[in-house]
């Protein structure tokens, strides 16, 4: 029994100690035409309970205030009341027990709301002219305090803002140093703030490059294209421009041409731009044949063969590998070729004699097989003469008598 008394009476020990942090005092009953012209201080509190309790207690087990109701405009020491609201502790003491507090009148004004960018928007993004609602507000509080205001803002941060911005933001009363000033009332205590955030619009200059349709007649390439001019310039986002390709013109047709010509062609921006302007491009197309390669055997046609000599040619052909535009060779006969030997001045006997070719315009000659032949000269026979009657010698009449 006396172990069980020892034990339940260590249990039940109660202690007072100092309450580790300190408490701020609210102001109740404050009359609606006065304001406290000065700052009630935190005030410390003596505390009782048991071991136990006094380790788990906390600052929210607290309530410190002082009541105003009834009171007038001038200097008031009034008595500090702090309540527990954990019924396992105590309140023994409060220091100080009291405060002067010092009610003035409400002096008011109504200002208008500045909105205070903190930041820019991203790069590559701009912001419209801020809309407010309301657009001023009426600030409340002791004269010094009032006099202090210089402004009531509003403060965004648009540093990561890509979007519009439509959203309530606290005010704050300034001095023209734009220092804080607290102590007083602003009514309303929030504005509505509307910002229209846009991709920001870039220029810059781009090549045109034509956009052609088909192939030219058979026989024939694309040898040049000119535009002119040759750039546009196009606007758009900052992210569509780190993206950008070539401008192109509407479809020109190629099909089946087989001359130069000239057209006009509009100008299509690249996906995600717009053309700062419409604009037409004139566009010069140059063709060229294409060059291709044909093989003929052509007859050796002897020159400058006497008259008293007849010319046999072995062999009597070569073959002979041209290259020209396809239009050209397409049409290109033998007939068309002239391959000569000179046998002028030679005598009777076989000759060895390079083939001559004759020059074609536009023709290019690769290869001529043989590139010599043999030239056999002979002694022509000579020709007999027709017999011819001696008109001097009388001649038998055919008459009939």
């Amino acid at each position: 029994m006396v172990v069980w008394f020892a034990i339940t009476d260590s249990e039940n020990e109660v202690l007072e100690e100092p309450f580790g942090f300190s408490l701020a005092v609210r102001a109740d009953g404050v009359p609606a035409d006065l304001l406290a012209a000065s700052r009630i201080s935190p005030v410390s509190i003596v505390i009782a309970g048991r071991p136990d309790d006094l380790e788990r207690v906390s600052v929210d087990d607290f309530d410190a205030s002082v009541d105003l109701s009834g009171l007038e405009v001038g200097s008031h020491l009034i008595p500090i009341q702090v309540r527990s609201l954990n019924d396992d502790v105590r309140v023994r003491s409060v220091s100080p027990p009291s405060v002067e507090v010092v009610l003035e009148p409400v002096v008011q004004r109504t200002l208008p709301v500045t909105v205070v960018v903190s930041d820019s928007t991203p790069i590559g993004f701009e912001r419209g002219e801020p809309e407010l609602s309301p657009a001023s507000v009426v600030v409340s509080g002791t004269a010094n305090l009032i006099d202090l205001v210089d402004s009531v803002v509003a403060p965004v941060d648009l540093s990561a803002a890509t979007v519009d911005v439509d959203l309530p933001v606290t005010l704050q009363a300034r001095t023209n140093t734009g220092a804080t000033v607290s102590g007083i009332r602003i009514e309303p205590p929030t504005v509505d703030v509307l910002i229209l955030i846009q991709q920001e619009l870039f220029r810059r200059a781009v090549a045109v490059v034509p956009l052609l349709n088909g192939q030219p007649a058979a026989g024939f390439r694309v040898d040049s294209i000119a535009v002119e001019p040759v750039s546009v310039v196009v606007v758009g986002t900052l992210e569509a421009l780190e993206a950008i390709t070539p401008a192109s013109t509407s479809a020109i047709v190629l099909t089946g041409l087989d001359a130069d010509f000239v057209t006009t062609a509009s100008v299509i921006a690249p996906e995600g731009l717009t053309l700062e302007t419409e604009t037409t491009v004139t566009v010069r197309v140059q063709l060229a044949a294409v060059i291709g390669q044909t093989i003929l055997d052509v007859p050796v046609t002897p020159t400058g063969v006497g008259e008293d000599f007849l010319a046999e040619v072995l062999p009597a052909e070569v073959r002979i590998i041209i290259e020209g535009p396809i239009p050209t060779l397409a049409d290109f006969t033998a007939s068309d070729l002239d391959i000569t030997v000179n046998l002028a001045g030679l005598g009777e006997g076989l000759h060895r004699l390079d083939v001559r070719v004759g020059f074609i315009s536009g023709i290019r000659v690769l290869s001529v097989t043989p590139s010599g032949v043999s030239v056999l000269l002979s002694i022509a026979e000579p020709t007999p003469e027709p017999d011819v009657p001696d008109e001097s010698e009388p001649t038998e009449s055919t008459d009939t008598p």
